[in-house]
């Protein structure tokens, strides 16, 4: 392995990153996906998702044709907000690296090339999955789509070149109300002049001055001090973030149990709910404690009922757009992910050091999971439920919801809560 000492050059030095970069990530991904990740999960997603594509190029999802154009610059803005500019540094470096000027600058050029080309690549993905939409159900024309592609390459640089400078110059609260203002400039920005890209020339003018603007943040950023810490502390968040949010991901969707752990929470000192923490059920005993525990951790844990809402609000989605005679698989699987979520979480609470300070009175700890998973299982399941037999039996579909709702609570309960004992004894 090349020893930073030994590199002459910036390039050398980006390179080996960029190597060692891609080694973490596959590291990773090797570690949390395994071969029953890929049967069960990936492949069928993939195979699926190739299905609503072709499907969706041939004009087949009748809800597509009420989208209007004004979804469009809301839909671009997301896109853009979603780049990343990595500085390549280490903390070791701040005794060799940082103190030869060249080696900084010739790190932050080629970090900067290889930005621009990552968001050039990026954006044609991006638009090879929205393109159907566009050309099939907006009808546009492919110059119009080549337009708009050329101005939100500049566009997303842009973005994200100010949106990290002002992450390494500002705090976290004056950030975030920064960032809220540049996002409302950029959707008033973008809903004005996407419908005027119809024009080429109009688009290179745009393009071409939003490349000189790109080009004189870049210089101004590259000729004030830099803050190396702040560099690499902005480089540790985003590697915890991107391993946290990989490791969630792939625990929901049955990736190995030791990825449910968390090294730290962060915590309110006075939570939003339950702030003088009352109880919730009016009749004292062991059993009901754990489930208020448990409801109570779960209400105050944004990042779980996020992900939790996460999912309903995209197996509500999956199950508008597929055809009729996949909704019950759709159904069926989104329940059982939200299972998973819920069994996870449960046992991330009845394992916590907390429980175990205190001898707790005997109890049946298989009820007691059953309940939790129970209370836990209601919103989804029965939101789902609902959604499902409405489209299929119309307003009879509320009854009938109502009632496989219930069933299937019984059922993935019964199921998850027992695994649930087995992993926690």
């Amino acid at each position: 392995m090349i020893h930073v000492k030994n590199i002459k050059s910036g390039k050398q030095l980006f390179l080996l990153r960029l190597v060692q970069d891609f080694q973490h990530k596959r590291k990773l991904w090797r570690l949390g996906v395994d071969w029953t990740v890929w049967v069960y999960i990936i492949i069928p997603a993939l195979l699926l998702g190739v299905y609503f594509y072709v499907n969706f190029w041939r004009g087949n999802y009748e809800w597509a044709y009420y989208i209007e154009e004004s979804f469009i610059p809301i839909l671009l803005l997301i896109l853009s907000m979603s780049g990343t500019v990595k500085a390549y540094l280490k903390e070791a470096d701040i005794l060799f690296v940082w103190q030869s000027e060249h080696l900084v600058k010739d790190l932050q050029k080629y970090s900067f090339a290889y930005f621009c080309l990552s968001t050039i690549v990026s954006s044609l993905v991006q638009f090879t999955f929205i393109l159907p939409l566009l050309v099939v159900y907006l009808d546009w024309q492919m110059s119009d789509v080549v337009n708009i592609f050329l101005f939100i390459v500049v566009f997303r640089i842009l973005f994200t070149l100010i949106k990290r400078e002002l992450n390494v110059r500002l705090g976290k609260w004056a950030f975030r109300f920064s960032m809220l203002l540049v996002i409302g400039i950029s959707g008033l920005l973008l809903n004005f002049l996407v419908p005027l890209l119809t024009d080429v020339i109009l688009t290179l003018i745009v393009t071409i001055a939003t490349l000189i603007i790109i080009t004189l943040l870049n210089q101004h950023v590259s000729k004030k001090k830099q803050r190396f810490y702040r560099e690499v502390e902005i480089e540790v968040e985003k590697q915890a973030k991107s391993v946290q949010l990989l490791f969630s991901q792939l625990s929901i969707i049955g990736g190995p149990e030791f990825l449910t752990q968390k090294v730290k929470n962060s915590s309110r000192k006075r939570p939003f709910l339950f702030r003088k923490s009352g109880k919730i059920f009016r009749d004292f005993s062991a059993k009901n404690s754990y489930m208020e525990i448990f409801m109570k951790s779960l209400l105050r844990n944004p990042s779980w009922l996020s992900s939790y809402f996460r999912f309903v609000g995209i197996g509500s989605f999956a199950i508008i757009i597929v055809p009729e005679n996949y909704r019950w698989a759709v159904w069926l699987l989104i329940v059982f992910v939200i299972g998973n979520l819920t069994k996870t979480f449960l046992k991330r609470v009845l394992d916590h050091p907390f429980l175990s300070v205190v001898a707790w009175p005997e109890v049946n700890e298989k009820e007691i999971a059953y309940n939790c998973m129970i209370i836990g299982l209601i919103p989804g399941v029965l939101i789902l439920s609902i959604l499902y037999n409405v489209l299929t039996f119309a307003l009879w579909g509320i009854a009938f919801g109502v009632v496989t709702s219930i069933i299937l609570i019984i059922v993935v309960a019964q199921f998850f809560s027992t695994r649930v004992i087995e992993k926690s004894s």
